[in-house]
């Protein structure tokens, strides 16, 4: 349940998101591939803490690099 283990979810993205460069941001596919692997992200953590993924899309409406 992704509303259960919000905070576990949030730093699971938080922490895969901080390796991307400015660099990686400027591929065609960016939105893309960083969607796919937080797929994998998620559902690596759902499957930690309850056993199970079950994510199947990430989707963005907004990504700011800081």
């Amino acid at each position: 349940n992704v509303i259960k283990h919000e905070l576990a979810v949030r730093s699971a993205i938080l922490e895969h998101l901080s390796f991307i460069t400015e660099e990686d941001t400027l591929a065609d596919d960016f939105r893309q591939r960083v969607g796919e692997e937080l797929v994998v992200v998620i559902n690596a953590e759902l499957e930690f803490v309850e056993g199970f993924g079950g994510i199947e899309r990430a989707l963005f409406t907004e990504f700011l690099v800081q």
